[in-house]
């Protein structure tokens, strides 16, 4: 599977406001740069003991479809905890920088580094799977609001239909500055011996984390205990949320884990 060129623009869905973002642009959570932490969910999403909100690291698609469809996917993840019609989301517009690296190369290394580890190379091979409908990008740092151009809306007209998305964008970043940059060309090194343990749910099946990263995460404040009580302004979007396989095309992606030799 060919690694993605370096791209002039990404993107990434948010709840927060267009007023709020091109302000602030996006901020990491912490410090910890290690990409197969944030890859993997663990310094991305506190539920496990072993799991933190400290990624130094920010994710982003390189594919707009894919982020609306990942967009669509966090209302679906809000809906289980929240009644009424979800709010709007937005869908940022963001010019890519040499500090944005791409996220195969890492998995591709990493999942070769552990060949010999069946429940590792299986987890990678997943994750590089839905990366091909994604390409994600992983922003070393900040993202600063002079790359953020513009806001699109994804809008519901009801709980359990897609969105629609508007035609025009809904709003556009006066602070932008068109420089002609590129995502890096550069492989982000990833730490020899760093070793991700996979989760795995009842049944011994495979947890598979979807890039929610540029999506919808709980705050780490918060319990998620207590994530039924939870509303939008109490969301943020950082990190990978574990969701089962059977939500995101169970039977395509069983398959090429249990066939990775055709990866």
């Amino acid at each position: 599977m060919p690694i993605p060129s370096p791209t002039s623009t990404v993107y990434r869905v948010d709840f927060r406001a267009p007023d709020i973002i091109f302000q602030q642009g996006f901020q990491p959570r912490g410090n910890n740069m290690n990409i197969i932490d944030h890859l993997s969910g663990r310094s991305t999403y506190g539920q496990h003991a072993s799991f933190t909100h400290n990624s130094g690291l920010i994710s982003t698609a390189g594919i707009r479809n894919a982020a609306i469809r990942i967009g669509y996917s966090n209302a679906q993840a809000w809906q289980m905890h929240n009644t009424g019609t979800p709010p709007t989301m937005y869908l940022y517009e963001i010019r890519g920088t040499d500090n944005m690296y791409n996220a195969r190369a890492p998995m591709e290394n990493y999942m070769e580094m552990y060949a010999g580890n069946t429940g590792q190379y299986r987890f990678w091979a997943s994750r590089i799977a839905n990366d091909a409908e994604t390409e994600e990008w992983v922003a070393a740092g900040a993202i600063e609001p002079e790359q953020i151009s513009r806001a699109y809306s994804l809008t519901f007209a009801a709980r359990g239909e897609v969105p629609t998305v508007s035609e025009a964008p809904v709003a556009t970043n006066s602070a932008f500055v068109q420089t002609g940059s590129t995502t890096s060309a550069e492989v982000y090194p990833v730490a020899d011996g760093d070793n991700v343990t996979p989760w795995y749910m009842p049944g011994g099946r495979l947890m598979q984390r979807i890039p929610t990263a540029f999506a919808c995460c709980f705050t780490s404040n918060e319990d998620l205990n207590k994530k039924a009580n939870l509303n939008a302004s109490e969301m943020i979007c950082d990190g990978f949320k574990p969701i089962e396989l059977e939500s995101v095309k169970y039977d395509h992606y069983i398959k090429l884990i249990n066939h990775h030799d055709e990866l």
